[in-house]
């Protein structure tokens, strides 16, 4: 099942891929040519997106591969491997992309007001297209919503290029280029923040942020039998992956199996976790059942 969601992943990265690699090549044609760094910069910014996607395809399809010998837990984490190498790629381009702006801004360019204006739009319907692929599948899937956030930050590109270039147009002021560069740098370094914070977190196994490990705990301990709850770790392997282990001490003239099956209950209902390593001990002087 896992498996066959992974499948249903890659077909929207791979329509996503070709869409946004032909926009990349007419933005960094029609860059060129109108002489708008704005939509130079947006290219580069796709430029990027096609890396991120290229990586996200692959770890999709690696993330469906069955656990081997050396790898027990499977390869889901390369998702998640996956999602921080594109924040990280997102905040190097907008080094790159603010250099460019500060030596635009000192030193104007003429630029092609409706030809930047006409191609930004372009770039913005296909980006919208891209995401509309991508959005169903981005939920509780780390590894599309990055490239979604890709998406989303060129399409937010796209519409700072068409908003420097009605400026410019009405107004002449040639700044407003470089500045537009600067917002599309703004709201890219926001929106992958998110994205490396979540994916540290996987790799840090830290405890999922939907989980109330305080209200979990409370819940294993009100079952019947349970006098005690101790060594509870919860991690993800990805971001749609969720595990548990944990000890339970068990109650004299209680079967530690009805015990244990009542909690594994418990977690899949109340939690939504199905991958638990429950350990039963007896109060001391007890043998367990």
């Amino acid at each position: 099942m896992h498996a066959h969601a992974h499948g249903h992943a890659i077909r929207p990265l791979v329509w996503a891929f070709a869409i946004t690699f032909f926009i990349f090549l007419i933005e960094l044609a029609g860059g060129v040519w109108s002489g708008s760094l704005a939509l130079i910069a947006d290219a580069m910014h796709m430029a990027v997106d096609l890396a991120a996607m290229g990586i996200g395809l692959f770890a999709a399809w690696a993330a469906g591969r069955p656990a081997d010998d050396r790898r027990t837990f499977g390869y889901h984490r390369v998702e998640v491997l996956a999602a921080l190498a594109n924040g990280v790629a997102l905040w190097i381009i907008v080094g790159v992309i603010l250099h460019e702006a500060w030596l635009r801004y000192n030193a104007p360019q003429d630029i092609r007001v409706v030809e930047m204006i006409a191609i930004a739009a372009v770039g913005l319907l296909a980006n919208l297209i891209s995401a509309a692929l991508l959005f169903k599948h981005s939920y509780g899937n780390m590894n599309v919503r990055g490239v979604m956030l890709h998406v989303l930050s060129d399409a937010l590109g796209s519409v700072g290029a068409i908003a420097a270039g009605v400026a410019l147009w009405m107004t002449g002021w040639k700044g407003a280029d470089p500045i537009a560069s600067v917002f599309i740098c703004a709201i890219i370094s926001i929106a992958s923040f998110k994205l490396i914070r979540e994916a540290i977190h996987i790799l840090l196994e830290g405890a999922p942020s939907h989980v109330d490990l305080g209200a979990l705990r409370r819940e294993l301990a009100n079952i019947d039998g349970v006098v005690d709850v101790h060594d509870l770790h919860i991690w993800s392997l990805c971001s749609e992956n969720v595990s548990m282990s944990g000890h339970l001490v068990v109650g004299s003239g209680h079967d530690g199996h009805s015990v244990r099956r009542a909690a594994q209950k418990t977690l899949s209902d109340a939690f939504g976790i199905s991958h638990v390593t429950l350990q039963i001990e007896k109060k001391s002087g007890e043998v367990p059942k």
